[in-house]
């Protein structure tokens, strides 16, 4: 990917095709299936005062030490050629993060014939994130893919990153845009904190 080095305020309103939604109400477990991996056997659920928004929805990690982990599949196969894609979604560490992520994966086509068996070795095609832990403390992007010529699959970082900002305890919106271009930016807040400025490696 070309890699751009501005700095500035996102203003462009979203426009185009939306691929998935998630509102988090009532009914939102007939839909998610939760991982049935041992290693991820933490309780998530609902909650209405998600964040300093009054109503707002969402869903809370409810088991304090464990990991968690749940999945979702898309109503169709998601395939961007020459078009923009835009990830996005809310994250609120309201008892701040001491050593976690909470980012999410766009699962691989293979990787979703059965969800509950979702975990870290799951083919993914991209992370993105915020992760604090140690001396760790950044956004994830990473693309998997598969080398058409070598068939062996290639992971690529994103460098200069943004901070988590996860140690504040306020509702931050973490947003990716992955543009025809090959190139990205990754937002946070609405501001844009960091544009990439060196490639994927």
């Amino acid at each position: 990917m070309r890699c751009q080095t501005s700095l500035g305020v996102a203003t462009a309103e979203p426009a185009g095709t939306t691929h998935f939604f998630e509102p988090f109400r009532a009914e939102w477990k007939k839909d998610w299936v939760n991982s049935a991996d041992s290693g991820f056997d933490g309780e998530w659920i609902l909650t209405n005062n998600y964040s300093e928004v009054p109503g707002d929805a969402g869903i809370k990690m409810n088991s304090a030490g464990k990991r968690h982990a749940m999945a979702r599949a898309l109503t169709s196969s998601l395939e961007i050629k020459d078009s923009t894609l835009v990830v996005q979604y809310e994250v609120q560490a309201s008892n701040g993060f001491a050593c976690d992520g909470a980012y999410l994966k766009l699962l691989q086509k293979e990787a979703v014939a059965d969800l509950s068996k979702f975990d870290n070795s799951a083919r993914y095609t991209i992370m993105f994130g915020p992760d604090r832990c140690g001396a760790t403390d950044k956004v994830h992007f990473i693309l998997q893919h598969q080398n058409p010529v070598s068939k062996e699959w290639e992971e690529k970082h994103a460098k200069d990153v943004p901070l988590s900002s996860l140690g504040d305890k306020k509702t931050h919106l973490y947003t990716l845009v992955i543009r025809a271009d090959n190139t990205f930016e990754i937002l946070l807040t609405t501001r844009v904190r960091q544009r990439a400025r060196s490639c994927l490696t």
